[in-house]
C-alpha cells in the first residue's frame, strides 16, 4: 500500500508499505488496528518508517508504533511494533523471567520480578 510520509524536516515522500500489524503487542489479540495517520521517516541510524496506531478493543485501545525497515527503493517492510507487554506464558519458569531485563515488564504487572543483581 501507498503512503505519503514525512521526515522530521517536513520532507514529503510517497512510499510502499507491506502491510499493517495484525496483533495489538500490549493486549496481544488479534486485531485490524486504527491507523492514527502519523507517519514519519526516520534517518538514524537506519532508515525506517515509524507509524502509530490504536488497538481498536474495548478492553485495550493503547496506542503503539509500528516499525518498518527499508526493503527496497522507497519499500518498507513491518519490522516490529513497539512497546511490547510479555505475557506469562505457562512453561516459561521463575528462573528465566529473573532475568529479564525490568524495562521489558510492566509496570502494572501484577508480578513482582527480581532484576539480575537480585533486587
Amino acid at each position: 500500500m501507498q503512503l505519503r510520509t514525512q521526515d522530521r524536516f517536513g520532507q514529503q515522500s510517497i512510499i510502499n508499505i507491506d502491510k499493517d500489524p495484525d496483533r495489538c503487542p500490549i493486549c496481544h489479540h488479534g486485531i485490524a488496528p486504527k491507523d492514527l495517520q502519523r507517519d514519519v521517516i526516520v534517518i538514524h541510524p537506519l532508515r525506517m518508517v515509524e507509524r502509530v496506531f490504536q488497538c481498536p478493543r474495548d478492553k485495550c485501545g493503547h496506542i503503539f508504533i509500528g516499525r518498518y525497515s527499508m526493503s527496497g527503493p522507497n519499500s518498507f517492510g513491518l519490522a516490529e511494533t513497539v512497546p511490547q507487554e510479555l505475557v506469562d506464558h505457562v512453561g516459561f519458569g521463575a528462573e528465566v523471567m529473573a532475568y529479564l531485563p525490568i524495562s521489558t515488564v510492566s509496570t502494572t504487572s501484577p508480578r513482582k520480578l527480581r532484576s539480575v543483581d537480585g533486587s
